[in-house]
This record gives C-alpha cells, sequence and structure tokens, in this order.
C-alpha cells in the first residue's frame, strides 16, 4: 500500500494535484451532475497517527489510466486548472465580466 506522497511520485504529479482530482470529484458529486466516483476510493488508515490515506496498486493503475485520459490545456474539462494562461483566454474574461454585471446589478 502506497501513500498520497509516493502515489505522487509514481503518477508523476504532485500531492496537491491529487488532492484536487479527488476535490474536483465531491463537487461533481455534491452538484449531482454525476451519481458515482469515478476515482478509486483510498483507505483510510484510523488506527495510524494522523489518519493517512493509503492506496492499493491496483488503485495506483486506475489513477494512471484516468491521468492518461485526461486533457491537458485549455481544451481539456480541467482547462481553467491545467492551462497556465487562462486568465488570458477571451472565455474567462467573459465569465469575468459577466460575474461583475451580476454584482453590479444587485
Amino acid at each position: 500500500m502506497l501513500n498520497s506522497y509516493e502515489v505522487s511520485q509514481e503518477l508523476g504529479i504532485s500531492i496537491y494535484t491529487l488532492k484536487n482530482w479527488y476535490l474536483w470529484e465531491r463537487k461533481l458529486l455534491s452538484e449531482g451532475v454525476i451519481t458515482e466516483p469515478y476515482l478509486p476510493q483510498p483507505i483510510k488508515m484510523v488506527e495510524q497517527k494522523g489518519k493517512p490515506n493509503m492506496w492499493e496498486d491496483d488503485m495506483v493503475k486506475a489513477l494512471k489510466e484516468y491521468k492518461s485520459q485526461m486533457v491537458i490545456g485549455c481544451k481539456g474539462v480541467y482547462g481553467r486548472y491545467s492551462n497556465p494562461y487562462h486568465k488570458q483566454t477571451k472565455k474567462y474574461q467573459k465569465e469575468m465580466e459577466e460575474m461583475n454585471d451580476a454584482k453590479n446589478n444587485n
């Protein structure tokens, strides 16, 4: 069994990226966009200090598959998170204008 640091090293991502994947999944679940988790759920070691999350080898393989299918950049589902130039895009600027207009109208 691997902890989050070892899993992130094996996947070639940061611990924060791994955490964000699970946060995105939880957000989609809470909004009702999806009904079941699509990521393997880690095993919480409640008897150990700090209650770390642990992943088995087959779970890591599923995470590798998820990573390989993720489209990186502005065209992907997580484009706003994975595109470093997101704030310079027209779509982002339009979203910001709409949000500011909504604030001003209220």
